[in-house]
């Protein structure tokens, strides 16, 4: 459990003690597991999602490597 505690009551704090949690909960990857665990994905589907990922990547960082040259 994420816990951060504002050391007094004014509005910065509050919106610095938010920021610090969005950080940290980025940090960690809770809101991106959040999102993955929203609907249901088959093995296969996840699968299929990661190897387009790896291909996207892969394109571009060719891409990258052209405009160097």
């Amino acid at each position: 459990m994420i816990e951060v505690r504002p050391k007094d009551n004014s509005d910065e704090a509050f919106t610095k003690a938010l920021s610090t949690f969005k950080k940290i909960c980025n940090k960690d990857g809770f809101l991106k597991e959040i999102r993955d665990r929203r609907y249901y994905q088959k093995p296969s589907e996840k699968k299929r999602e990661y190897l387009r990922k790896i291909k996207r990547e892969h394109a571009k960082q060719l891409v990258k490597e052209s405009k160097l040259y």
